[in-house]
């Protein structure tokens, strides 16, 4: 699946739609079967359908759990990367005070230029093409302000060279900063996590209903019910795994990058 095809389907929350309505079909699946099942003499659900169904719930509820959980995690993490960077940006550009009046004024103007690119980096809507040519610009970027600083500190006299060194540790926690936090936007579940996880659900709704089947007794209300639940619930947790496309987003992590190029 292309990048573009993902973020079309996470952006308009396609794929749990179709969980719900997927859910609704093996609810009606399930009832077609069970009363089946009545018309060849099961008029009740055995002890061990019960510990099945136990058991099958139990896993998906638990999995639900770890996913949710680890889904949190990242969103946790990849917001303060965000404010990590914002804070190493902010140091480096106070540390040019360290290096010669003549490149304080060259090193700032690129600083700048650096985190427009860097805020203008995930504007939606998000296109993953636009998004590493940016990347690209701001490596560009980068390189030009670690020559010009590294020149800087070679061609200041000693000892004030050892305090103006002291600016390329900054410079390079800054672009160790910056990779992290592109490198965060890759990090999500292994795939087949996330596919046990829609089949588990859907087996619950084929129980469900397969119950119902067999004890003739149509409850679309708990039916519905499960079935908005749990599409919700997957709608969460992708959008905490890909925060930058769906509802839950960044923007107050990001803002505080906003609020640093203002000051500057």
């Amino acid at each position: 699946m292309s990048d573009l095809v993902r973020i079309f389907f996470l952006a308009d929350h396609i794929l749990p739609m179709e969980m719900l309505l997927l859910m609704l079909l093996m609810v009606e699946v399930g009832w077609r079967l069970g009363h089946r099942a009545r018309a060849r003499g099961r008029d009740s659900v055995t002890e061990g359908m019960s510990t099945a169904m136990v058991a099958i719930f139990g896993l998906l509820s638990l999995l639900l759990a770890l996913t949710f959980s680890d889904a949190a995690q990242r969103y946790d993490k990849r917001r303060d990367l965000i404010i990590r960077e914002g804070q190493t940006i902010s140091t480096v550009y106070q540390a040019v005070d360290l290096l010669k009046d003549t490149d304080q004024t060259a090193l700032r103007s690129m600083l700048k230029e650096y985190l427009d690119l860097r805020i203008a980096m995930y504007n939606r809507p998000v296109d993953p093409a636009k998004i590493e040519v940016r990347v690209a610009v701001r490596d560009q970027v980068e390189s030009r302000i670690w020559a010009v600083a590294s020149t800087s500190v070679k061609t200041t006299p000693f000892p004030d060279n050892l305090v103006a060194a002291r600016v390329l540790d900054s410079i390079s926690t800054m672009i160790d900063a910056a990779d992290s936090q592109h490198q965060a936007q890759f990090m999500h579940p292994p795939l087949a996590m996330v596919g046990f996880l829609f089949f588990l659900t859907q087996i619950g709704a084929l129980l469900a209903g397969y119950v119902m089947g067999i004890e003739t007794r149509r409850d679309w209300f708990l039916a519905m019910l499960y079935a908005v639940l749990m599409s919700v619930s997957f709608a969460i947790i992708l959008d905490l795994d890909y925060p930058r496309i769906g509802f839950i987003n960044l923007d107050q992590a990001e803002q505080a990058l906003i609020v640093i190029r203002r000051g500057m």
